[in-house]
């Protein structure tokens, strides 16, 4: 087994003879690779979500190691005993929220540096805001319509509150008003936000599966 030097640089950092959990393990490389090298003496492999366990399972059988390491659906440690593990792996969590926060801050800085607008720092916080939540919802998992509404249901509420907030602190106009004024347009965007989201994120997703090999 070959890995990226991110995932290389997270494998060398265990000690021999280590029991270790790789939470979020998704195609179960870094198991593999701590197995084959006989780094480990034991690997639980972890993912919350069913599709990436199932590739790891897969993985781990192709490389003929079957019963040397454990797959578990679990959130986080949450299917681990106490003392079980004594190294804990989470390369492959947090890429979602983290990197949607990124986005979502920069975003708005950049679009205030393209179009001249006034740069209020609370807007980037917003936007930041819906960019990790929407993250975390979708990240790893395949876009559903659940998901979809999830996503315009958390722009939705941080539109009514916080951006609301801030348009009151720029501008003085009482939070009543625009509560009341902005209730109506943000009803009508979460509605049309669902179908957005959903049918771009599929679509997004059916280009990077095409696209991309099948590794980490």
């Amino acid at each position: 087994m070959e890995l990226s030097r991110r995932l290389y640089a997270v494998a060398s950092l265990v000690t021999e003879g280590a029991s270790v959990a790789d939470v979020g393990t998704d195609h179960g490389y870094i198991p593999i690779y701590l197995m084959q090298k006989n780094i480990a003496s034991k690997v639980i492999a972890l993912d919350i979500n069913g599709g990436p366990l199932e590739r790891a399972r897969m993985h781990i059988i192709g490389y003929n190691l079957k019963g040397q390491i454990e797959t578990r659906l679990s959130d986080g440690l949450s299917a681990v005993q106490p003392g079980e593990v004594d190294t804990m792996i989470a390369a492959g969590m947090g890429g979602g929220p983290v990197m949607g926060f990124a986005v979502g801050f920069l975003g708005d800085m950049l679009n205030c540096l393209v179009r001249g607008f006034a740069y209020f720092p609370g807007f980037s916080l917003s936007y930041a805001l819906v960019g990790a939540l929407c993250g975390l919802i979708l990240y790893k998992s395949r876009v559903t319509k659940l998901r979809a509404a999830g996503c315009a249901f958390v722009e939705y509420l941080i539109s009514i509150t916080l951006t609301s907030t801030w348009l009151y602190l720029m501008y003085g106009t009482p939070l009543q008003v625009l509560f009341t004024s902005r209730l109506i347009k943000c009803t009508l965007n979460f509605f049309v936000n669902i179908v957005i989201v959903y049918i771009f994120i599929e679509a997004f997703q059916r280009i990077i599966r095409a696209a991309l090999p099948a590794h980490r």
